[in-house]
């Protein structure tokens, strides 16, 4: 995945980020409203479900949807697929 300068901004919003793409394409979105289980599943389109390791989402969130991922910032991640 390559990343051009720009191409996104980071909001903080409370204790979480607020990722904005700049991109009517992108290659994966992932929305903590919409996971099955241990898998986040890619709302692009394109099929890049991807694994939820340590987190699980949150409903309980300062979000604009009032969702989130949460992470503890040791050893929770989400692991993007092969498919990358």
């Amino acid at each position: 995945m390559r990343l051009k300068p720009n191409s996104f901004k980071l909001k903080p919003a409370g204790d979480a980020l607020l990722y904005l793409l700049k991109t009517l394409n992108p290659i994966a979105l992932y929305d903590a409203r919409y996971t099955s289980g241990a898998t986040a599943l890619d709302q692009s389109g394109n099929g890049h479900d991807a694994t939820l390791v340590g987190t699980t989402p949150t409903s309980d969130s300062a979000s604009a949807t009032g969702y989130a991922f949460v992470f503890d910032g040791i050893n929770d991640y989400i692991a993007l697929p092969s498919s990358f």
